[in-house]
């Protein structure tokens, strides 16, 4: 089944390169912070469910319709945002396996707002560190005796983390799992690095895993200050079960998560290294359908371009 969901977590992991609800931050940045902070003021179990359904919903939209400025969606009706929101999930939808799209269908029959309309929010002091994991650059790859490959775009924490927490969701959806757990620990597992320094392969050698687990307790116990207590315990049991070392299906969920997140980043690299105006051409419709196809044609054939 991993082959047939490959493609609606190739579409949600664009989420990163597509500009967000700021200049500089990505729309995958932009939900990060939102459902975090949302998660954060949340009080049960069946809020964050809620919240997670919602992100998934949010994700695949914003993969089909990229951002809207707030200033022209505030101007559309509350049935023109529902009719065009609805319509971008279903056609995301399209590319899913059967249980996500009958998990999500369901969801949508009630036409649930985007989360944009939630109105949970966090306080200022606990979303100043999730919003710092927007800043910090991911280390890029390492191993021992080699130097650091960081490739370019570089990604952020809050990148990573906010399409870690889709993938489990989906992947939560498609086993007919539930999404709080997997969602919790994929969405988190790198809070620690809003303070404390992203110690990749090579680094956790010379320090030791002991001592990197220190410096990441350090720095929960100064960010978890200014959370709330229910979202303090909540977070922090998931990133323990998360680091851990037994193994239960929640864990799985988050970890597959993260690998698969890891994998299709390099995947990305090595497809846009490959691409070339041929590859523009025949395979993402440089030249648009239709009447216009020819006379675009021969324009790039006049100036020798293809």
């Amino acid at each position: 089944m991993g082959n047939v969901l490959l493609g609606t977590l190739q579409r949600v992991g664009e989420l990163k390169r597509l500009p967000g609800t700021s200049g500089s931050s990505s729309l995958a940045e932009s939900l990060f912070v939102k459902v975090a902070g949302r998660i954060i003021a949340s009080e049960s179990d069946e809020q964050i469910s809620e919240i997670f359904g919602r992100l998934v919903l949010e994700a695949l939209a914003s993969s089909v319709l990229g951002h809207w400025q707030p200033a022209f969606v505030s101007m559309l009706s509350l049935r023109q945002r529902r009719s065009i929101f609805d319509r971008a999930v279903l056609y995301a939808l399209e590319a899913c396996t059967d249980p996500i799209r009958r998990y999500l269908e369901q969801r949508l029959s009630g036409h649930q707002l985007p989360l944009a309309d939630n109105p949970l929010v966090a306080d200022v002091a606990s979303t100043r560190w999730v919003a710092r994991l927007c800043e910090i650059r991911r280390a890029g790859y390492s191993c021992l005796k080699r130097p650091k490959c960081i490739p370019f775009p570089w990604e952020s924490q809050a990148d990573h983390s906010l399409i870690c927490a889709v993938y489990a969701a989906l992947i939560a959806c498609d086993r007919s799992s539930e999404l709080v757990q997997p969602c919790l620990m994929a969405l988190f597992h790198h809070l620690p690095m809003a303070l404390a320094p992203d110690v990749d392969h090579e680094m956790e050698h010379l320090l030791g895993a002991d001592e990197k687990h220190n410096l990441e307790q350090i720095a929960l116990g100064v960010i978890f200050a200014d959370f709330p207590d229910a979202a303090r315990t909540r977070i922090a049991n998931a990133i323990q079960a998360y680091k851990g070392e037994g193994m239960n299906f929640a864990r799985s969920l988050a970890l597959e998560a993260d690998i698969l997140d890891r994998a299709m980043q390099i995947s990305y690299y090595e497809r846009m290294s490959a691409l070339t105006l041929r590859t523009g051409v025949d395979e993402y419709e440089l030249l648009t359908p239709g009447p216009l196809r020819d006379f675009q044609a021969r324009i790039l054939k006049d100036y020798g371009l293809i």
